[in-house]
């Protein structure tokens, strides 16, 4: 599993709404869950994960994994 370093746009009450990817791709987020805290890779505290559906190709909806950790936003990816 490797972490992907993602841009993630909120909505005014601090909700995920849109990810964008390092290549300029931008998928909407259709619906999210609620954070759960986890260990974290990077800052020696909490991180926060968060499952979210987003719109892809042919608007499919495809579940990701969002965490955000020390202030960064990260996609897990099998790839």
């Amino acid at each position: 599993m490797n972490l992907v370093e993602v841009s993630v746009e909120k909505d005014s009450n601090d909700n995920p709404i849109c990810i964008v990817w390092p290549d300029g791709r931008r998928f909407a987020i259709s619906s999210s869950g609620a954070p759960l805290m986890c260990p974290s890779l990077t800052a020696g505290r909490f991180a926060y994960v968060r499952d979210v559906y987003v719109i892809g190709r042919g608007n499919r909806t495809y579940r990701r994994s969002i965490i955000a950790d020390g202030g960064k936003w990260y996609v897990a990816s099998l790839k």
